[in-house]
């Protein structure tokens, strides 16, 4: 009888403790290239190596169209930057997208809102919400 306590008592801690974990905000790149179309605007931005600052709000947006995989961006309803864009999957860091001719940036999605960051050369990363 204790025996039979215990394994319940351990299989209900294992099915409290399962069904808490927070859903994985990492996808692979196929979600990435569905879940970008559309319009995002700027949530905060980072810039730029070890002595960086941080912008919250403004008037910049960036667009993707994934059909034609281009994308736009915009700052006070003017389009500043427009291209095409490519996702790939880099197996040590994970997914990337190039834009154009600029550095690769790590491209990922959490808590609804897009990350485009190229911290990991030093460089500005862009938060963006719908």
């Amino acid at each position: 009888m204790k025996n039979l306590k215990f394994i319940l008592s351990l299989s209900f801690i294992f099915i409290l403790f399962s069904s808490c974990s927070s859903p994985k905000n990492t996808q692979n790149g196929e979600d990435i290239k569905n879940d970008i179309k559309g319009t995002w605007k700027i949530y905060y931005e980072t810039c730029c190596g070890r002595t960086s600052k941080t912008t919250y709000g403004g008037n910049k947006t960036i667009q993707f169209n994934t059909k034609k995989s281009t994308y736009e961006y915009s700052e006070n309803e003017s389009v500043i930057q427009k291209g095409h864009y490519e996702i790939k999957l880099d197996q040590e860091i994970g997914d990337m997208i190039q834009m154009d001719d600029n550095f690769p940036a790590i491209i990922r999605m959490e808590e609804g809102k897009l990350f485009i960051d190229r911290g990991y050369m030093d460089l500005k990363t862009e938060v963006f919400q719908r």
